[in-house]
């Protein structure tokens, strides 16, 4: 066997390759070391006989080759396919990363007769060879490009390549070479390798706000952007997911690259770069202006034939994959991405809050999120000129061909903007276009909208409600660029399109929701616990809809209900916990599920006065403290998981509830107070370590890990009565909810997704539907509502409860307020080719997958068909056993009965105007505040006033008159809600 050669060493890509200078001896393999890679799809083996390697499988060899620019490889092997080997054998040479990703270059023999040559499977070429001899191959990667040839052993070798092919992943690490043989054993033998680093010429532009250095194809390698006179530096990928970078989709193929060189400055544009591809030039041409980058996207059609493909766009390449702490908190989320009519807008952001708006003022059909598949990541986004349909309606519908002899050019503007704030200003500048907002989205029936349009020009507005009919607004200048209104709907329940139009022509579209009375989507939330069945498995999704349901059941009895809810804990509860110790008897390690378990049964106890309820709650939390390591943690192995779901929060629940029962029985005050002091050392490691923290699964910047975090902290600021503590975990909170404003739907003028949080790995789970997609809102968008209701109550600012109402009423919309039917999520995405998982019509209660096109849609629930049999526990989600995690849409309900159900809102503003929420709240003549709760549950109103006043609150139960002081305070006949009531003080009276 030959020695690999690795070599690493730069050359400068000017027309002719440099010469290779060999550099550090760590980063050389001078054997190779094969071992084997095991394959479960197939039988595999690997044997070495005098120089040759005999392989079924794969076989790998691990380099060193650091993270590379651009990477250049070549290798040479011999091998041997035998005579009588199946169709489709193959013989393989592999570049891997840590993934297993890789560069394959293969011989494929389809059938003895006949092989094809290929690279990446993306193009192939058939060669004249037989089996039963020997081959040389050669490869080699370089400037973009792979290339393949092979030749009988022995003979001259062959002047070209048989197979080139443009690869995007070039690479951005190797961590090991392959050899494979697919479907047979396969001899290799002579291999030889080296590895280069090209560096390739790049140009500066900029100006004294912005800096983009240009690859010589073409790629943004890197952006400055200068912050208060620091210049930071925003991460573009490498490899695959580079960009700026056309990619091209035709039907029954991958995305494949474009690969474009510099014009001649003399002869055309400075800082434009094209390509020719099967007849059509892309290009793409760079320029900074005004601290913006400008790049403007070209395709010119040179062939006789209409270019139809699947999709056809720029890869953006920043770099979005938030992998680990502290670097997670530099890189950006795509928060917002949207498509209009005739232009595009959204932007990128950071957990620093650092922000990327996004635009072009010409329409864009689509765009595309790449996400890792099954995992938590996100690598880079695309926006799609070109898109085969179907489209959500308000994409620019017919942007899938470009006629033969057409040219069409798209600008493409990238700005740093300081604040959420200007988000709207600065894209109405670039586009031209007005833009919709609002303070909240969503309304019930005796509330109005506060609408405002941004606009360079005077706008004007129509609104059409779910009855059909059509309005027009009157707007009023509010301040420069700034018209607003305030609009009383009056279609009745359900959805009011918005469009806003000026005299630039474009048009932009918003949707406003009126929705019913909360106490209605608490008592349907249970029905549907009902329908879509609540199941005994090894995920707490699985029976999450109890929660809303034993809720329901204290405010709203019906027995029938309750009964049949009743019946079906008593079925499940024994198939996951010992009714006896009331410990658990399955999963034991997850501790999210017994932490929920815990509350469940705290709730119930509310909802029924069992004491053996509060025993089994409390016997939970016991179990629970034995996960908690010295740091304070709730651990599930060695996994962090006090942010998973909310463990802290759930036993300080039950404390609550304990709390309480020690006024009849003193034994639970000192249950109270270990569960108390439990909880204050999990909530003190969170406000210690903050954003350093970890969660289920692989390692992100993940919206639960935060929005649960602070949520928790703030929940115990809540608790406090010392005003040094109360700061201490406020600013621990305020840090995280200001990080997670990039996972939070919080600009988008669409009151089905407003206040939604951005998650992408579900459906997997939970409907069981691949590949990844966002799915906002989801059942867990409620945890940052929490959160924020919690901030709310400590601060007093407007802003929180306006987002709670907004993202609340997105997340209630998923039951249909006309048919009362309980939809599992939505995706934002506007198009996603997914395996959709149904009920096959031909044997019901059974699965099947069809392919369907997914985009901007509600997604039904699959548990009301895909259950278990009767008193079985199974594994929660699969194609087979009737499990499925589905039922997490619950934790909207779980959230509404806390937040929203019982309650009402009313701010004096420092205008002495009033502000209602779950109410409506006026003025008499005499300066005396008049309350009307807006539903007939409503026994208490949180006060947040300025100054004092005399308050009168028309209950159902009766009026309610209080002379309430400047200040925050609860007043009505369900006082301080139980959630948030002072532990130390309950016990404190109990004391007494």
């Amino acid at each position: 066997m030959k020695k690999i050669l690795c070599l690493l060493s730069l050359v400068l890509l000017a027309g002719t390759e440099g010469k290779a200078d060999t550099i550090r001896s760590d980063d050389q393999v001078s054997q190779p070391n094969w071992k084997q890679l095991e394959d479960k799809a197939q039988q595999t083996g690997f044997t070495q006989d005098q120089g040759v390697e005999k392989v079924l499988g794969i076989i790998l060899s691990e380099v060193k080759v650091k993270e590379i620019d651009n990477l250049v490889f070549r290798a040479t092997t011999s091998f041997f396919m035998p005579s009588g080997q199946p169709n489709w054998a193959s013989a393989a040479l592999l570049l891997l990363d840590k993934k297993n990703s890789k560069i394959a270059f293969t011989t494929i023999f389809e059938k003895p007769d006949t092989c094809l040559v290929s690279v990446d499977g993306r193009v192939r070429v058939p060669v004249n060879t037989t089996p039963n001899k020997w081959y040389q191959m050669k490869v080699e990667v370089a400037d973009f490009t792979a290339k393949m040839k092979i030749w009988p052993q022995g003979e001259a070798e062959p002047p070209a390549w048989q197979v080139e092919s443009v690869v995007s992943l070039s690479a951005e690490r190797v961590d090991a070479v392959g050899l494979c043989g697919g479907r047979t054993e396969v001899s290799f033998k002579d291999f030889s390798a080296e590895f280069l680093s090209a560096q390739d010429k790049t140009a500066l532009m900029g100006d004294d706000k912005l800096k983009a250095t240009i690859s010589s194809h073409g790629f943004l390698k890197q952006l400055e952007v200068n912050r208060a006179g620091n210049w930071e530096v925003v991460d573009f990928r490498k490899g695959r997911f580079r960009g700026y970078l056309w990619t091209v989709g035709e039907p029954g193929t991958e995305l494949r690259p474009v690969l474009l060189t510099p014009d001649d400055p003399a002869q055309g544009t400075p800082g434009r770069f094209s390509g020719l591809d099967k007849e059509i030039e892309y290009s793409l041409t760079y320029k900074v202006e005004g601290g913006q980058l400008v790049v403007t996207a070209g395709l010119k059609n040179k062939g006789a034939k209409d270019f139809k493909p699947s999709s056809c766009g720029v890869q953006l390449g920043i770099n979005l994959e938030m992998a680990q702490y502290p670097e997670w908190n530099e890189r950006y989320s795509p928060t917002l991405l949207r498509c209009e009519k005739d232009f595009f807008w959204g932007y990128f952001m950071t957990p620093k809050q650092r922000i990327l708006a996004i635009s072009s003022p010409d329409p864009v059909a689509s765009y595309t999120t790449h996400y890792s598949n099954g995992g938590h990541r996100i690598y880079t986004s695309t926006l799609d000129f070109l898109h085969e349909g179907p489209l959500p309606p308000r994409h620019p519908q017919g942007l899938d061909v470009l006629p033969a002899g057409a040219e069409r050019k798209w600008k493409i503007i990238l700005e740093d903007v300081k604040s959420l704030e200007e988000v709207k200003t600065v894209i109405a500048r670039d586009t031209q276009a007005p833009l919709v907002d609002c303070d909240t989205y969503t309304v019930d029936a005796n509330q109005s909208f506060e609408i405002r349009v941004i606009s360079t020009t005077p706008p004007s507005v129509s609104i059409t409600g779910p009855d059909g009919k059509k309005e027009t607004l009157a707007l009023k200048t509010n301040k420069a660029g700034c018209y607003k209104a305030t609009y009383q709907p009056s279609g009745g329940i359900g959805l009011y399109s918005v469009h806003a139009s000026n005299g630039s022509g474009k048009v932009s579209e918003a949707t406003l929701s009126v929705r019913r009375p909360w106490s209605w989507y608490m008592t349907q939330a249970r029905k549907e616990a009902l329908a879509k069945v609540q199941i005994g498995c090894s995920h707490i999704e699985g029976w999450y809809g109890l929660f809303p349901s034993y809720t329901a059941r204290r405010v709203l009895p019906d027995k029938a209900v309750d009964d049949a809810i009743d019946q079906r804990f008593i079925e499940i509860w024994p198939l996951m916990y010992d009714m006896i110790t009331m410990l658990p008897i399955q999963t034991k390690g997850r501790i999210q599920n017994h932490s929920g378990a815990a509350e469940l049964m705290a709730e119930r106890y509310r909802a029924t006065g069992d004491v053996k309820d509060l025993e089994f709650a409390s016997t939970l939390a016991d179990y629970l403290m034995k996960s908690q390591t010295p740091d304070g943690v709730y651990r599930s192995g060695r996994a962090h998981y006090t942010s998973v779901i909310y463990v802290a929060k759930n036993i300080l629940t039950v404390a609550q509830a304990e709390a309480e029962a020690a006024a009849k029985d003193p034994k639970w005050a000192a249950k109270a107070k270990a569960h108390f002091d439990s909880v204050r050392k999990a909530v003190d490691e969170l406000a210690k370590d903050l954003d350093n923290t970890g969660t289920e699964g692989e390692p992100t910047y993940e919206d639960g890990m935060i929005g649960c975090s602070y949520t928790q902290l703030a929940m115990f600021a809540l608790q406090q009565t010392d005003p040094e503590a109360v700061k201490k975990y406020l600013d621990a909170a305020l840090y995280l909810k200001d990080g997670h404003k990039c996972l939070s739907q919080i600009l988008i003028p669409d009151s089905r997704m407003n206040g939604g949080s951005l998650r992408y790995w579900e459906s997997q789970y939970d409907v069981m539907m691949t590949p990844n997609m966002m799915n906002s809102p989801h059942g867990w968008s409620a945890w940052r509502v929490y959160g924020l209701w919690y901030l709310y109550l400590l601060t007093g600012e407007e802003s929180y409860m306006n987002q709670v109402e907004s993202a609340l009423g997105s997340c209630a919309q998923l039951i249909d307020s006309k048919t009362g039917e309980l939809r599992w999520g939505f995706v934002p995405d506007p198009y996603v080719r997914a395996w959709v998982f149904e009920e096959d019509p031909a044997a019901p209660g059974k699965p099947t997958r069809k392919s369907k096109v997914i985009g901007e849609q509600y997604i039904p629930m699959i548990s009301q068909w895909y259950k278990p049999a009767k008193n079985t526990w199974v594994f929660a989600y699969g194609d087979k056993g009737g499990g499925a995690c589905n039922n997490d849409v619950h934790e909207i309900f779980k959230c509404i009965g806390e937040v929203m159900f019982e309650n009402a809102y009313v701010l004096e503003r420092a205008d002495g105007s009033l502000v209602g929420w779950n109410c409506k709240a006026t003025r008499d003549r005499n300066g005396a505040i008049q309350v009307s709760p807006s539903d007939a549950c409503v026994s208490r109103v949180h006060l947040n006033l300025k100054k004092g006043a005399a308050v009168e609150i028309a209950f159902a139960g009766g009026k309610f008159k209080s002379v309430a002081k400047p200040g925050m305070s609860w007043v009505g006949p369900g006082g301080m809600p139980f959630q948030i009531r002072k532990i130390s003080e309950t016990l404190s009276k109990v004391s007494q």
